[in-house]
């Protein structure tokens, strides 16, 4: 996630998660001390415009990956508590249907550390 700045108090996240179970994993919902409230959203072209909407659940397949990137299925991080400085990293939470957590951390990146395809540096997540 890239740094904020000075009175932003929403911010998106993005990584990969990796599920090298035998049964698809369901995140369905994400957590984050530091913020009010975490969303996953999608976003989808509507016409000519972008939409951006909440999603309940994403699954990631067994043996499989998803990918929470740019321009596509995000967090989005409402109400962030103080400014996210690069450098820094966001503890973070993932709660799946079956109720287990993968908790990590999100590292933050400085603004226009964005990789060559234009989307962030993904952080990657491995279940097992």
């Amino acid at each position: 996630m890239r740094e904020t700045l000075p009175g932003t108090q929403n911010s998106a996240a993005y990584m990969e998660i990796n599920n090298h179970s035998d049964q698809d994993r369901v995140i369905v919902k994400a957590h984050s001390p530091k913020v009010t409230r975490v969303e996953m959203h999608t976003q989808d072209k509507d016409g000519t415009m972008m939409v951006m909407r909440p999603v309940s659940e994403v699954t990631v397949p067994a043996h499989g990956q998803f990918k929470f990137q740019s321009g596509g299925h995000h967090f989005m991080l409402i109400g962030i508590e103080g400014a996210l400085k690069a450098g820094e990293s966001l503890p973070f939470q993932l709660i799946f249907a079956d109720g287990t957590q993968l908790n990590t951390s999100l590292p933050v990146q400085a603004i226009g550390g964005e990789d060559k395809s234009g989307g962030m540096k993904h952080h990657n997540h491995t279940m097992h």
